[in-house]
């Protein structure tokens, strides 16, 4: 049976085991936030719940503008690759904007040290889930997307 298979079958099989590894990693990162942000729901502070729910619109940003790429037939990797990137400096400035809010709030005494810290915990650790899901979907729907990946090595 081995005979029949080739290299190529071989590295589709390989890159199919890794990706779902990045999957079941990325869902179990997601139900540890989850776990992490229900008792917040319910908590007494409105600017907490509030920010709460930036995380969750985080999420929904991310995945509609995923589909929005995998779903437009028009585009060609490159416009992929760019319209990712894009994507990738929206969740920068999300990550930003949340940091500064916090800060803000806590300053104003809205939020207390220990809340703020959970908070700004759960922020990053969203944007770090999101950007899995980045990389998870270069993967599956960009070709060529070592050039991609390339790229932010090459930043880093």
């Amino acid at each position: 049976a081995q005979e029949r298979i080739n290299k190529d079958d071989i590295y589709e099989i390989n890159n199919s085991q890794e990706i779902t590894k990045q999957i079941l990693k990325l869902l179990k990162s997601i139900k540890n936030l989850d776990k992490n942000i229900d008792p917040f729901l319910e908590s007494k502070n409105k600017d907490t719940i509030k920010e709460y729910f930036f995380i969750k619109e985080i999420f929904i940003i991310i995945i509609k503008e995923l589909e929005n790429i995998s779903s437009n037939s028009n585009l060609d990797n490159i416009d992929k690759m760019y319209k990712i990137k894009a994507l990738q400096q929206k969740l920068i400035s999300f990550d930003n904007l949340s940091s500064s809010q916090i800060e803000k709030l806590f300053e104003e005494k809205k939020i207390d040290a220990k809340n703020s810290t959970k908070v700004l915990k759960d922020i990053s650790f969203s944007i770090l889930i999101c950007q899995n899901l980045i990389d998870i979907f270069i993967t599956l729907f960009v070709e060529d997307n070592f050039l991609l990946l390339d790229e932010d090595e090459n930043l880093n």
